[in-house]
């Protein structure tokens, strides 16, 4: 079913029996909830707000504060009241927040400018910010996902004008290709409910320059 009345979305995630949404309004980005045709919207929270992500019950969200020192916060679906899990790693962060499927943890890439390196960081979701693992990538990655038996974790990679996605254990120091596409550009994945099929988007993006002079 189309959904009308959003006007230029930032970010749509599905939560529970709810949509989230990111959009600008009035000069700042608020973070808001309606039903999943598109109706009853009502504002959660208002900031400088990136990558929301549902819990698996439905009823919470963890989002990042982009103001530095960056926090990620958790906010009730249900009333908007908002908790800080945990400051971000390194210097920011580099990509989307996921929750495992059994909701215990959250995952997400930070950059490190000096030495300049990208990982991957799963923390507790209740709190608390230490690291249970990190990960460090072969690359920029793009969207980041859990793996649906919450094993692993599902990223994208680009490489040589091609994008592919990599799997990077729990158990294990580095990651493996599980897609080999030469061609083409991955914007975006997910598995299906029944965790039996992986969809994705792809396509490729064209940029031109153009050069312009001025002339009396």
């Amino acid at each position: 079913m189309p959904i009308t009345s959003l006007n230029n979305p930032e970010w749509i995630e599905p939560c529970g029996r709810f949509l989230l949404a990111v959009r600008s309004t009035n000069g700042k980005k608020v973070l808001t909830r309606m039903a999943n045709a598109g109706s009853n919207e009502t504002v959660l929270t208002s900031g400088d707000i990136l990558s929301p992500a549902c819990s698996p019950d439905g009823q919470f969200a963890y989002y990042l504060n982009a103001v530095h020192p960056q926090k990620i916060r958790k906010i009730s679906i249900v009333d908007g009241a908002t908790s800080e899990i945990a400051d971000v790693l390194g210097d920011t962060l580099f990509g989307n927040i996921d929750v495992s499927p059994d909701g215990k943890y959250l995952a997400y890439p930070y950059q490190q400018y000096s030495p300049p390196v990208v990982e991957l960081a799963v923390i507790p979701s209740g709190g608390g910010g230490t690291a249970i693992n990190k990960f460090q990538v072969p690359g920029f990655l793009g969207t980041l996902r859990w793996s649906p038996d919450g094993k692993a974790l599902h990223y994208v990679l680009t490489s040589n004008g091609a994008s592919n996605i990599w799997e990077q254990s729990l158990s294990a120091l580095k990651p493996k290709q599980l897609t080999h596409f030469n061609s083409g550009e991955i914007f975006d994945f997910c598995w299906t409910a029944d965790h039996e099929h992986l969809l994705m988007t792809r396509g490729q993006s064209k940029r031109d320059v153009v050069l312009m002079s001025h002339r009396e």
